[in-house]
C-alpha cells in the first residue's frame, strides 16, 4: 500500500500562522518540573544566564529552570522557555533539543506531538537511558538516548574540553526518599 500526498506549497516553509499551538509546551513543562521536584531529589535553579549558549539562541519568555539531581551521576536538565512559544531542553553536558524543531506551516508538528516527544526524552534521561560519548574519529560528541521502542543518536560539534569527559554514562535519577 502506498500513500500519496501533496507537498506543502513553497510559501508554507518559513511561514508560521499559529505559533500559539505550542503554548501548551510551557504549561506542560512547568507541570512536569513540579512532578520531577516532588518525585526526585533535585535542586532547582531559576534565572537568566543558566545556560548562556542556549539562551542566546532564543528570545526568552521567562527565566530558565535547571534541575540538578543530588546524585552527580544523574544528568541535569535545563529548560529554556522561548517566546515563540516553545522550549529548548539541555540534558547532561552537551545535548540540547528544541521543541518544536521548526514550527513552520509546512511542518505538521502540533503541541500534542511535541509533548509526546518531550515526555519520551525526559523519561529516558531520568531512567538513565542517556549517554554522551566522545567520538575522536569523527571529531564530535554523540548523545545516545533510548526508550522502550525507540533510540536515537545525535551528533554534536566538538567541545574544547570534551577530552576531559570521554564518556558520560548518566545514571537513573534516584527517587526522593519519604
Amino acid at each position: 500500500m502506498s500513500f500519496e500526498f501533496d507537498p506543502p506549497p513553497p510559501e508554507a516553509y518559513g511561514r508560521v500562522t499559529n505559533p500559539e499551538r505550542f503554548q501548551v509546551l510551557h504549561t506542560t513543562m512547568l507541570s512536569m518540573i513540579t512532578r520531577l521536584e516532588t518525585d526526585f531529589d533535585v535542586q532547582r535553579e531559576d534565572g537568566y544566564g543558566l545556560d548562556q549558549a542556549l539562551e542566546k539562541e532564543f528570545s526568552l519568555a521567562r527565566p530558565s529552570i535547571r534541575l540538578i539531581h543530588n546524585d552527580p551521576e544523574a544528568a541535569p536538565l535545563t529548560i529554556i522557555f522561548s517566546d515563540f512559544p516553545g522550549l529548548a531542553l539541555r540534558m547532561g553536558r552537551w545535548f540540547d533539543e528544541p521543541f518544536p524543531v521548526c514550527g513552520c506551516d509546512a511542518c505538521h508538528d502540533t503541541g500534542e506531538t511535541e509533548i509526546q516527544r518531550l515526555t519520551q526524552i525526559v523519561e529516558s534521561v531520568i531512567a538513565g537511558r542517556f549517554r554522551e560519548i566522545s567520538n575522536p574519529i569523527e571529531g564530535c560528541m554523540q548523545a545516545v538516548m533510548w526508550g522502550d521502542d525507540w533510540s536515537r543518536i545525535h551528533r554534536l560539534t566538538t567541545e574544547k574540553d570534551q577530552h576531559h569527559y570521554p564518556q558520560l554514562n548518566w545514571k537513573p535519577w534516584p527517587r526522593r526518599r519519604p
